[in-house]
């Protein structure tokens, strides 16, 4: 019997030490991190400049804000302050995303994070003040939710 202590956060089913994305290894919380900044940002869909999805969002545990607005013809996610335990993230990280409007209020697609060469499915449920993010990796056995809340007034 294993006597290795679960990692925080996960089922005990997938308590994995290190994660290979693309022949690159990833720490479990690098991996979070990643997922959770994926599940934040989403793309190149038509999307209206104004879609509640754009503004200044701060996570739950208030250890990162982003902002989401276009770059270029897509939508992204950028870090724009983060704290001390947001798992390897940084300042100008962000996540280029491709959503499409599932139905009203929610959009899933796939994020991009061009930092870790990592591909996440999106799910994001938004209203004026809320967003609820839940991006997924290793087909989808891996996923984590996170809750956002505005800190720009529309």
């Amino acid at each position: 019997m294993s006597t290795k202590k679960a990692t925080p956060g996960l089922h005990p089913a997938l308590d994995l030490e290190r994660i290979t994305v693309r022949g690159k290894s990833l720490r479990h919380g690098q991996t979070i991190g990643a997922a959770t900044l994926a599940l934040f940002l989403a793309g190149s869909v038509a999307l209206s400049a104004e879609t509640p999805l754009h503004g200044k969002w701060m996570r739950e545990d208030r250890n990162a804000v982003v902002t989401v607005g276009p770059c270029g013809p897509q939508l992204c996610a950028t870090n724009i302050w983060i704290g001390e335990t947001s798992w390897g993230e940084e300042v100008g990280d962000r996540l280029v995303m491709t959503l499409e409007q599932a139905s009203d209020g929610v959009l899933t697609g796939e994020g991009y994070d061009p930092k870790r060469d990592l591909t996440v499915k999106v799910r994001l449920e938004v209203s004026e003040t809320q967003l609820v993010s839940r991006g997924c990796i290793l087909l989808g056995l891996l996923c984590k939710t996170v809750s956002w809340q505005r800190v720009d007034a529309r």
